[in-house]
């Protein structure tokens, strides 16, 4: 694994979603697709940012779909706040809440690289960019697979 880099086991065919995507789609793609993060890109390809089950369901009212209060207290909560709630966080647009400042990689990077900066930094994927547009994601995953493949 000493000399594999970003190229060789990213995603090449990403899932992605633009700015002007609902919350509601962003889960549901996240859903659909078995996956925790997406990246945000523009009609031209370029990452504006990544949207996660994070920015889904933050404590802060103002950038969540749901509330995580929501989820732990349901009881608590009244049923029509509750609802309400629910379809306001849903009616917000992705770029409401996605991460704008996205820590990236060029597809030269090493795997070594990659899994320091998602261990330090607490992420959980890193999209691939090149001259500003996105080739690829690295998930913790793929690094898993990369190191198990390396033994």
């Amino acid at each position: 694994m000493l000399n594999t880099k970003a190229v060789d086991i990213m995603t090449k065919k990403v899932k992605t979603l633009t700015e002007d995507a609902t919350l509601r789609e962003a889960a549901e793609q996240m859903v659909w697709h078995k996956i925790s993060g997406l990246p945000v890109v523009n009609d031209a390809g370029v990452l504006v940012g990544i949207i996660t089950e994070a920015d889904l369901m933050s404590e802060d009212k103002r950038k969540a779909a749901i509330p995580r209060m929501a989820l732990y207290g349901l009881y608590i909560i009244p049923e029509e706040l509750l609802e309400k709630s629910y379809h306001e966080g849903f009616s917000l647009m992705v770029k409401d809440v996605m991460t704008k400042k996205v820590i990236t990689a060029g597809p030269d990077a090493y795997v070594e690289e990659l899994a320091e900066i998602m261990v330090h930094k607490g992420i959980n994927r890193i999209p691939i960019v090149e001259d500003g547009k996105l080739v690829g994601v690295v998930s913790r995953n793929d690094i898993l697979k990369a190191m198990s493949n390396a033994s």
